[in-house]
């Protein structure tokens, strides 16, 4: 089975559509794409960096990013260290973690987590759900309106 097969296979009630925007942040380019097309087959307009540096730049120019979705270890920039810099710059946003090391978890802790490689590519869609409906449900009535 192909990756094009695979996230067709997903439902639509399974991949309700989403305006939300999630910026995916990995050094590999081949998991940006895996976790793009899921995303964008559920709705989620996905932009994707392959460096610190390049996820930065499109944060700036994209104001509306909800979400970041970034690798722990990277060259150059760590994904906490983006993470913090995403948190100064877009306070509401949330941000969601992914490694191939479970260790990084632990280190991390407490953060929202999806382990790579994405086995089952439905965990990785229901926790961008899970954390943009929490992150939705912390906002304040007021300042959502």
């Amino acid at each position: 089975m192909n990756l094009e097969s695979e996230t067709a296979s997903l439902a639509p009630r399974q991949c309700p559509a989403h305006a939300e925007t999630v910026l995916v942040v990995d050094d590999q380019p081949a998991l940006c794409l895996v976790a793009a097309m899921l995303l964008r087959r559920c709705g989620y307009r996905v932009l994707t960096a392959t460096s610190g540096d390049e996820a930065k730049r499109l944060a700036r120019e994209n104001a509306g990013i909800d979400l970041l979705l970034t690798d722990v270890e990277m060259p150059g920039m760590l994904g906490d260290e983006l993470a913090a810099w995403f948190h100064v710059t877009r306070p509401g946003a949330q941000v969601v973690f992914m490694s191939g090391n479970p260790m990084q978890h632990r280190r991390l802790e407490p953060c929202h987590f999806v382990e790579k490689p994405f086995i089952h590519l439905d965990t990785l869609v229901e926790k961008i759900r899970e954390v943009l409906n929490h992150g939705r449900a912390a906002v304040p009535a007021s300042a959502a309106a």
